[in-house]
């Protein structure tokens, strides 16, 4: 049979880990942020290094205001 010390302390040990989880949850979150903004800016500098030489650093410049201006539009038809 289970000896009931073992039980509580998995107990307790379930509800730290809940704890611990939800305290660096936040943490992760931010992580994961990081991480997905470093990959965009990774394959933009090989897009343009490797796609498009010519324009360079102008094509992410227009491609940033074209979806600005895609934003700005698809908001200003959500409010009106």
């Amino acid at each position: 049979m289970s000896d009931p010390a073992v039980a509580a302390q998995r107990q307790q040990q379930r509800q730290q880990g809940l704890i611990a989880g939800l305290v660096t949850l936040p943490f992760r979150f931010f992580g994961v942020l990081c991480g997905a903004l470093l990959l965009c800016i990774l394959i933009e500098c090989v897009g343009m290094h490797f796609f498009w030489p010519d324009q360079g650093w102008r094509h992410a410049q227009g491609m940033l205001h074209h979806e600005l201006v895609k934003g700005t539009s698809s908001c200003s038809q959500l409010v009106d």
